[in-house]
């Protein structure tokens, strides 16, 4: 699977960081045989109450789209993966049973 990762407004990541997203990411294949690819956003803006990290996953499933997106205000940019990711895993849950029930 090809798992690409774009950080946006100056956002820093250590080696082992996008070690851990890539293989969370690939673990999402035990849920459904047909991903392709996936692509994970992590942004970080300023507002006035103060920063907010978003972690937006979309993954290429059988050639449906798979979308998600977090937002946190805590600035713990792992939280928001986790919850992303875990969005992600439900939908590629119930588009697995579906394709197994109509086949």
């Amino acid at each position: 699977m090809n798992v690409q990762i774009t950080k946006r407004h100056d956002r820093h990541l250590s080696q082992e960081t996008k070690d851990f997203i890539v293989a969370d990411v690939e673990a999402l294949q035990r849920f459904h045989d047909g991903i392709s690819s996936a692509h994970v956003i992590l942004d970080k803006v300023e507002h006035k109450s103060g920063p907010e990290d978003i972690v937006e996953i979309i993954i290429n499933a059988a050639g449906a789209n798979i979308t998600a997106k977090t937002s946190n205000q805590e600035e713990n940019m792992v939280k928001a993966f986790d919850e992303t990711l875990s969005k992600v895993a439900r939908q590629l849950k119930k588009k697995n049973e579906k394709e197994k029930s109509h086949n």
